[in-house]
């Protein structure tokens, strides 16, 4: 298996090629983003919301939700986890008339920044999340911002959009890390 993928059934799969060549070009850490990832998809199956949205909006609302969980639940400073962020540059994609498009690398990495976003967020206001909210933030982020809409404009200047322009890579940016103290 030369890839991570989630089934519908439960489980998430993860390839030895993937993993060393993950671990060669990147560091461990990409490993756990990489699963984080797939653990986002597992969420979209788990709540059905696989059947309302495109292969893009599939996998930048995964790319998000590992973004959050890194950040989270992980405590991981946006430093630390550069090189999942890295990897998740690198498996971006420019075939946007395939039903495969997984979202530029770009477009991949804003998304997952959307997700430390979200979960310094979390942190700061003291309030968490629902599945269902994280869900709504995310795919409304993903098509103003980050996904380009009414003829290849931007909707709005954020941070996120940026990325998703190529303006900024993702590596000038900066999180707090969220200490396990924090997240109480």
């Amino acid at each position: 298996l030369r890839n991570a993928y989630a089934s519908k059934d439960g489980k998430i799969y993860f390839g030895k090629n993937m993993f060393y060549y993950t671990v060669s070009h990147f560091n461990e850490l990409a490993v756990a983003g990489i699963l984080a990832h797939e653990w986002g998809h597992r969420v979209q199956y788990t709540y059905h919301w696989d059947k309302a949205l495109t292969t893009p909006e599939l996998e930048l609302e995964a790319d998000a939700l590992s973004g959050f969980y890194m950040a989270l639940e992980k405590s991981f400073a946006w430093s630390q986890i550069h090189g999942y962020f890295a990897s998740t540059l690198a498996t971006g994609d420019y075939e946007t008339k395939s039903l495969q498009h997984h979202g530029t690398p770009n477009q991949r990495v804003a998304a997952a920044y959307l997700g430390v976003q979200l979960a310094v967020e979390a942190v700061e206001s003291g309030k968490a999340f629902t599945y269902e909210e994280l869900h709504t933030r995310i795919i409304a982020s993903v098509r103003a911002n980050i996904m380009l809409e009414g003829g290849g404009a931007p909707v709005t200047e954020t941070t996120i959009s940026e990325i998703a322009n190529g303006k900024l890579s993702g590596q000038q940016i900066e999180a707090p890390i969220l200490k396990a103290e924090d997240r109480k």
